[in-house]
C-alpha cells in the first residue's frame, strides 16, 4: 500500500511522524479487531493523516514489544496496570509498514513517544520544514510549544490539529510544557503514573498558576504557604519521579533518517 493522491500546495517539506504503537492498539481496541484487522486499519488512518497534513514525508515510530524501557527500569510500576499483551498487534504492524516501505523506527529502551520528540526536535530546526505528529496520547502536546502541530484522531474517522494556542487553551495553561508539571502533581492513571494524593486537575492548575511550576509548588509548600502545596512538598520526591516519567526523551539513539528513503 503506497500514500497516493497527495496534493503538494507547499514546496517546503512537511513531515509526518506516527505514533504507530498508538494508532494501531486504537483501532484494535476501539473496534476489538484481531492484528489481521487492525493493521490495515491503522496503515489507513495514517494514509488519510498524510494527506490531513499534506505531508511530503512520513515516519512512523514503535514501542519495542516486551523490551524493558528507561521508564519501566525508573519505576518498576510504570504501566503495571496494562495486562493486555499488545506485541502481536505491533509486530503485524511493523512487518506490515515496512513490506509497504514506509520508514518505521523503534529503539530498545525507549517508546514511541520518545523516538517522536527526538525525530520532530531535530526536524522543526531545519529551515523550511514543518512538523505534525500523529497521536492520541496527550504526553506529545509539550512539542507544540515547538511549533510541531499535533493531528489528533477523534470519533467519525476524523482528526483535529492542535497547536500551541488549542493546547494552552484545553488546558487552561500558558505554555503547553506546563502539562509536564501538571502531570507530575495529578499522575497519569493511563501509564500508572503516581502523582501527590489528594491533588486533582483543577488544584494542580491552581498550584501551577500562583507559583509556576513544580519546583515553585514545592518551595511554597515548604513555607507551608497553603495546605495543597504544602500535600505536593510532603510528597516532593514521588511528584519528580512522576515528572520524569512524563518527560519525554529527547536524545533515543537514532540512524540519520534519508529524507529520501521517508519520501511520499
Amino acid at each position: 500500500m503506497t500514500v497516493r493522491n497527495v496534493t503538494r500546495t507547499m514546496s517546503n517539506t512537511r513531515i509526518l511522524i506516527a505514533d504507530g504503537s498508538n494508532v494501531v492498539m486504537r483501532c484494535a481496541l476501539g473496534g476489538e479487531l484481531s492484528s489481521a484487522q487492525a493493521v490495515p486499519t491503522a496503515s489507513n488512518m495514517i494514509e488519510r493523516a498524510t494527506r490531513e497534513c499534506d505531508a511530503t514525508h512520513l515516519v512512523i515510530a514503535l514501542d519495542c514489544p516486551g523490551e524493558p524501557t528507561w521508564r519501566k527500569q525508573l519505576y518498576p510500576d510504570y504501566k503495571a496496570n496494562r495486562t493486555l499483551d499488545t506485541s502481536t498487534w505491533i509486530i503485524a504492524a511493523a512487518t506490515e509498514w515496512h513490506r509497504q516501505g514506509w520508514w518505521v523506527e523503534d529503539v530498545v529502551g525507549y517508546e514511541a513517544d520518545d523516538i517522536i520528540a527526538t525525530i520532530a526536535l531535530r526536524a522543526i530546526t531545519r529551515p523550511d520544514t514543518e512538523v505534525f505528529v500523529l497521536s492520541g496520547d496527550s504526553d506529545v502536546l509539550p512539542l507544540t510549544a515547538q511549533g510541531i502541530r499535533v493531528i489528533k484522531p477523534v470519533s467519525g474517522g476524523l482528526f483535529t490539529t492542535l497547536a500551541s494556542s488549542q493546547v494552552c487553551s484545553k488546558y487552561g495553561i500558558t505554555t503547553p510544557t506546563a502539562l509536564v508539571e501538571l502531570k507530575a502533581m495529578t499522575g497519569e492513571s493511563g501509564d500508572n503514573v503516581p502523582g501527590v494524593t489528594g491533588i486533582g486537575d483543577v488544584r494542580a492548575l491552581a498550584l501551577l498558576t500562583a507559583h509556576g511550576d513544580l519546583e515553585g509548588v514545592i518551595a511554597a509548600g515548604l513555607r507551608k504557604v497553603c495546605k495543597y502545596s504544602t500535600m505536593v512538598a510532603a510528597a516532593a520526591n514521588l511528584a519528580r519521579l512522576s515528572r520524569r516519567l512524563v518527560t519525554l526523551a529527547t536524545d533515543a539513539p537514532i540512524v540519520k533518517i534519508s529524507p529520501a528513503g521517508c519520501a511520499l
